[in-house]
């Protein structure tokens, strides 16, 4: 892990990289990227020198050394052997000094996440289920957890046209309903009760259903909601949709097939208008509490 006392952190996911800065009173603010331009995809940069560049060359042109903390995309190319440990040294001899790379594992990025959420809403005392790219984290203080899946599984399904539409669909939530299942099978997860919170990218399903900041709808009434979104999706011609669909209709199903594998039936779900978290300021406020 990094120094406590960094104050720029990089929250490397599997479809962008974003660099955030630690305010003074608390919470965090992003900050462009040197140039500009759209960051480097880590766990895309990593298999080349000329990437690996790149990237160090961004890096070392933001005002402070930073932590740089890679989740499941670079963790999943890790497990595949796409990329290997040595991609990442060479990356590191690249860095300004002080900066610090880490492959944040599933349970860090889960701590992480629930300390935003805790001071979004101090007084709450909600179970989380985060939605990223290639994993969801989930669970409340004692009982995280993280499932190996998240939108990529169900976009990149949807974006290979099988025999209809329909049936595409209907591939792609079966496609999460086993991923689902198995992991709670392989892990032993606990299902969750009382409240639960939308987070992360689960806010952009939210504010698509019209229930940001809506009262708390019971575990039936949001999977029914989920289904109904996924009926109109569905029910359209695959020609008329744009990618912000196609991203709308992965991180719907994959919601659907966590709070259908995880929740208790007595369970009900929120989406917080500030839910919006990043692990980074969850990473700040560890930091600080070690300080402390």
């Amino acid at each position: 892990m990094a120094a406590s006392g960094a104050e720029l952190a990089i929250d490397c996911g599997s479809g962008g990289t974003r660099a955030w800065r630690r305010r003074p009173g608390g919470g965090v603010e992003r900050v462009p990227w040197p140039g500009g331009g759209r960051a480097p995809v880590l766990s895309e940069a990593l298999s080349s020198a000329v990437g690996r560049e790149a990237f160090a060359a961004g890096v070392r042109q933001l005002p402070a050394a930073p932590f740089i903390g890679a989740t499941a995309g670079l963790r999943h190319a890790l497990e595949r052997g796409t990329l290997t440990e040595d991609h990442v040294d060479a990356l590191r001899a690249l860095l300004p000094a002080g900066a610090v790379v880490s492959v944040l594992s599933p349970l860090d990025e889960a701590q992480y996440e629930l300390r935003a959420l805790r001071r979004a809403y101090p007084d709450s005392t909600a179970a989380m289920l985060s939605l990223g790219g290639k994993s969801m984290q989930l669970g409340r203080e004692g009982c995280l957890a993280s499932l190996p899946f998240a939108m990529h599984l169900g976009y990149d399904l949807l974006q290979s046209a099988g025999p209809s539409w329909p049936a595409d669909v209907a591939a792609a939530q079966r496609a999460y309903a086993t991923a689902a299942a198995s992991a709670v099978s392989l892990q032993g997860l606990q299902l969750l009760d009382g409240l639960v919170a939308g987070v992360t990218d689960a806010v952009d399903v939210g504010e698509a259903l019209g229930l940001l900041d809506a009262p708390p709808l019971p575990r039936d009434a949001l999977l029914q909601a989920l289904t109904d979104c996924v009926g109109k999706f569905r029910d359209m011609s695959r020609d008329r949709l744009a990618r912000a669909d196609f991203l709308l209709l992965a991180r719907a199903l994959a919601v659907h097939a966590a709070a259908a594998a995880m929740l208790a039936p007595g369970a009900s779900f929120v989406f917080p208008s500030a839910g919006r978290v990043s692990w980074t300021e969850g990473f700040f406020l560890a930091a600080g509490a070690r300080d402390g």
